[in-house]
């Protein structure tokens, strides 16, 4: 036998193909331990969890669409900007904290 089990059935595919891609890495020793998450929940949650993740997802676009659309724009001022708007003003209504940018 090949050593594998058949009958395992992973999380999700994300996380089952990303296990698989790095299992190498594991055997070999390079990795310690890992931790992977989705947005699997939001879709979960219903259509009023995935309103308020694309709501919360055009709001941090918005809050820094002129700065992206400008190459000149340095990337750490509008990484401060995301994090700000993250922690201010995104609706958090059905998650209760925002989903959008924090993973």
């Amino acid at each position: 036998s090949s050593g594998i089990n058949a009958e395992y059935g992973g999380g999700n595919c994300t996380v089952s193909l990303m296990l698989m891609g790095l299992g190498g890495l594991f055997n070999a020793g390079l990795i310690e331990w890992m931790t992977s998450m989705t947005y699997q929940a939001a879709s979960g949650g219903g259509a009023r969890h995935m309103r308020e993740l694309i709501t919360q997802m055009g709001m941090i676009n918005e809050s820094v669409a002129a700065d992206m659309a400008n190459p000149a724009s340095a990337i750490l001022d509008i990484d401060r900007q995301v994090a700000d708007i993250i922690r201010t003003v995104l609706p958090t209504d059905n998650f209760g904290a925002a989903l959008a940018g924090s993973l």
